[in-house]
C-alpha cells in the first residue's frame, strides 16, 4: 500500500531499462553512444533503479563494461541501483581459451559493473524483488538453461512470493521463456524455465537478445505470468522474412530503442522509446499492467488478435513491376491499418504451369524511423525462380503483426523474354 504522505498520482518506483547495446569501449562507438543517449534520456526521469537483460559488451572486454559503468556515473549524481544479467556477447571473451569459464567470466562481469556476485543475484528495492540469472547457454554449447540453474532461479522466486505474493517478481534472464513475446517461439526461447514460470502467476519476466522492434505490441505477453521484451540498443532483428539477413532486418541500424517503466500500488506502466529520434513510440498507448496480476482479466494475452484488424490496401492502389538491370521489382502502395502493417505476403504463380513457384514474406517498415517511414513499398522479385518469357501471377497479402491477412493486390503479367536475371547475389545487404 502507498502511504498517506505519498502523493498517488507518482509512483512508487521509478524503473530505466536499457538492454543488448552490444557496446566497444570507444566514444564514438556505435553501441556507446546510444547507450549515452539512453542514458541522457533516462536521467531527467530520476529513475532509482536500471535494469539490463544482458549483451553490454560486443565481446565481454572488461573495459567496455567499466566504460558503461562511467557513463552511469556521468549522467546520474546520485547512481540508481543496476539490476540484470550478463547475455552470450558478455560471454564472449577474448584471450586463451582455457580462460573461457563461466564462472570467471560472470565474475568480471558483475565486478565490472558494481552488481552483486550471487548468479542468481536478488536484490529488494522498496519492497519489489529483482532477480537476475545469467548463463551463457550457447558457450556451454546447449540451448537450455541447466537444471541446476532454473533450480536456484525458483528457490529466489519462491523467496519473494512468500515475502508478497501480491506483487511482481520481476524476472531478468538474456534468453526470453518460450512462445511468449515476439520473437520466442525460436531456438533460443526456454521451454523449462516458461514451464517453471508457470506456476508462478507473480513472476514478471524480463529479457533480451531477440532484438524484436517495440513498435509490435507483441513485446508484452501474458499468460500464466507476465513477459516483456527489451529490445535493443544495436540493432533490430525479425525472423522468417525473405528480405531480412539471417533475421537482421533491412536498415537495422534504425532500431534502437529502450524502455522506462513506473511502478505503482495497482499497476505497472510501460513507455517504449526510441533513441535516436528522441522519440516516445506510441506515447497515447503506453503498457499498463493491472496489479495484482490476474490472468482472467490480464489485457496482453493472445487474446488479443480476436480484436485486431486486416489491414487494408487503397481502393485504387496499384501494383507494377519494374525492370533494373538484371533485377526486378515489385512496387505498391502501402496497405492502411489502424496498428501497423507487419508484414507482405507475396504469392506468385506460374500460370502456364498453374503452380506456385514462391510464397514468402516481405517485411515492411514499421519499426524505421519515422522520417523513413515510405507510402510506397518496393521489394526485391526472387530472379532465382523466375523464369524469362513465363506468364506469372503476383498477390500482394498486407498482414497485421498478430497475423490477420487482407485482401490482396493481385497483377498477371509475363516476363519479358530476352531478361536475363542476375543470380547469387544477396538481398538488402545490411547498411
Amino acid at each position: 500500500m502507498i502511504s498517506g504522505c505519498v502523493n498517488p498520482v507518482e509512483p512508487v518506483l521509478r524503473v530505466g531499462i536499457v538492454s543488448d547495446n552490444q557496446a566497444y569501449p570507444f566514444d564514438y562507438d556505435w553501441g556507446m553512444d546510444n547507450m549515452d543517449k539512453a542514458l541522457a534520456m533516462l536521467a531527467a526521469k530520476k529513475p532509482e533503479v536500471i535494469l539490463t537483460a544482458g549483451d553490454i559488451a560486443d565481446d565481454s572486454t572488461a573495459e567496455t563494461l567499466v566504460r558503461t559503468a562511467e557513463l552511469m556515473k556521468k549522467h546520474f549524481p546520485v547512481m540508481p541501483q543496476l539490476a540484470g544479467c550478463a547475455g552470450n556477447h558478455d560471454y564472449w571473451i577474448t584471450g586463451p581459451i582455457e580462460s573461457r569459464t563461466p564462472e570467471k567470466t560472470f565474475a568480471g562481469f558483475a565486478e565490472s559493473l558494481g552488481l552483486p556476485p550471487d548468479n542468481p543475484s536478488h536484490i529488494v528495492i522498496k519492497g519489489y524483488h529483482f532477480i537476475s540469472l545469467s548463463e551463457d547457454v550457447e558457450f556451454l554449447q546447449r540451448t537450455e538453461y541447466s537444471a541446476e540453474a532454473l533450480a536456484k532461479l525458483e528457490a529466489e522466486i519462491q523467496k519473494a512470493v512468500a515475502a508478497d505474493p501480491a506483487k511482481p517478481v520481476f524476472v531478468m534472464t538474456h534468453y526470453p521463456p518460450v512462445n511468449t513475446i515476439a520473437g520466442s517461439s525460436g531456438k533460443s526461447g526456454q521451454r523449462a524455465m516458461h514451464e517453471m514460470m508457470k506456476k508462478y502467476p507473480q513472476v514478471f519476466s524480463l529479457s533480451g537478445h531477440t532484438h524484436y522492434p517495440l513498435e509490435d505490441e507483441r513485446s508484452i505477453w501474458q499468460g500464466e505470468y507476465s513477459a516483456l521484451s527489451l529490445s535493443t540498443l544495436a540493432y533490430g532483428c525479425i525472423g522468417g522474412m525473405y528480405n531480412s539477413c539471417n533475421g537482421i532486418v533491412p536498415f537495422a541500424r534504425e532500431v534502437t530503442q529502450m524502455l522506462y517503466m513506473e511502478v505503482f500500488a495497482d499497476k505497472l506502466v510501460i513507455r517504449r522509446y526510441n533513441v535516436t529520434d528522441k522519440r516516445e513510440i506510441k506515447p497515447d498507448s503506453p503498457w499498463v499492467v493491472p496489479l495484482p496480476f490476474d490472468p482472467a482479466t490480464a489485457p496482453y494475452t493472445d487474446a488479443r488478435s480476436k480484436q485486431r484488424t486486416a489491414p487494408e490496401f487503397p481502393a485504387d492502389a496499384k501494383v507494377l513491376l519494374r525492370y533494373d538491370y538484371g533485377f526486378m521489382y515489385i512496387i505498391f502502395e502501402a496497405a492502411k491499418h489502424d496498428d501497423f502493417v507487419h508484414h507482405y505476403r507475396l504469392q506468385i504463380t506460374d500460370l502456364d504451369k498453374n503452380v506456385v513457384v514462391f510464397n514468402e514474406k516481405y517485411l515492411g517498415d514499421f519499426y524505421r524511423l519515422e522520417r523513413n517511414r515510405a507510402d510506397r513499398m518496393f521489394f526485391r522479385l526472387p530472379g532465382e525462380v523466375l523464369v524469362p518469357g513465363t506468364n506469372y501471377r503476383y498477390e500482394v497479402f498486407p498482414v497485421e503483426s498478430f497475423g490477420k491477412e487482407g485482401k490482396p493486390l493481385v497483377l498477371e503479367a509475363p516476363i519479358r523474354a530476352r531478361y536475363r536475371f542476375r543470380q547469387n547475389v544477396n538481398i538488402y545487404p545490411q547498411e
